[in-house]
């Protein structure tokens, strides 16, 4: 299934990263680990080395799902999960993680999932979605909020001999205060450092429709094709 903006009637709009695909099939992905970035202990300190990229996360039990960070001049890559790194799925509920990235530019090129246990890659997607697929830089101490974000697995049988297994991501609202707050009392040493968001209901560029459920536009462009 591809991966698109869904509208509903009227005004609403919920930009959403969405694949699903026959169970069976995911066999053929899953070989080579995700090497996820290790996040950043809450006592980290600013330093002239690197910089945060950060996010609010929250999952159900199902397979792990990450963001692709990519350095737009050396091509690094930075694998942003969403949440704790767990031996086991389980929940993870608005959780505040940030990893550490040379100064530079960034997008966030991609979205993965991955088996929880074996951390076996399952799926790897190309984001488009112009809200997040943006580039931004990343000072020295200073911190990058990408965003507010839920994700959904699920899984069933699309017809009587083939199961399939679909992950959606959702943006909550969350305006650049609120995660600005959220982000320093998750990491108190960056109190006075520098912070932007990336995809915050204030600064997205806002048509004169707003999504009254996640704050976002109401109708932007379509996103997602292939």
């Amino acid at each position: 299934m591809a991966d698109n903006i869904n509208r509903d009637s009227g005004d609403a709009m919920n930009i959403i990263f969405r694949i699903a695909l026959p169970a069976l099939a995911l066999l053929c992905a899953a070989c080579s680990p995700v090497r996820v970035t290790p996040f950043e202990g809450h006592d980290v300190k600013p330093d002239d080395s690197f910089g945060l990229v950060s996010g609010i996360f929250s999952r159900k039990k199902s397979s792990d799902v990450a963001f692709v960070v990519r350095n737009a001049t050396t091509g690094s890559e930075y694998i942003l999960s969403f949440g704790e790194d767990t031996r086991m799925p389980q929940d993870i509920t608005n959780e505040m993680v940030a990893i550490r990235v040379p100064p530079g530019r960034y997008a966030v090129t991609e979205w993965v999932t991955f088996a929880t246990i074996t951390k076996d890659k399952l799926t790897r997607k190309a984001v488009t979605n112009p809200y997040v697929f943006k580039e931004f830089d990343v000072g020295a101490g200073t911190v990058v909020f990408l965003g507010k974000y839920a994700v959904e697995g699920s899984s069933g049988m699309s017809d009587a001999f083939t199961s399939y297994l679909a992950w959606e991501i959702h943006p909550l609202p969350i305006t650049s205060e609120e995660a600005r707050q959220r982000f320093v009392q998750t990491y108190p040493a960056f109190v006075e450092s520098a912070f932007s968001c990336l995809v915050c209901a204030d600064t997205v560029n806002r048509p004169k429709r707003v999504d009254p459920t996640y704050g976002l536009p109401a109708h932007s462009p379509k996103a997602f094709g292939g």
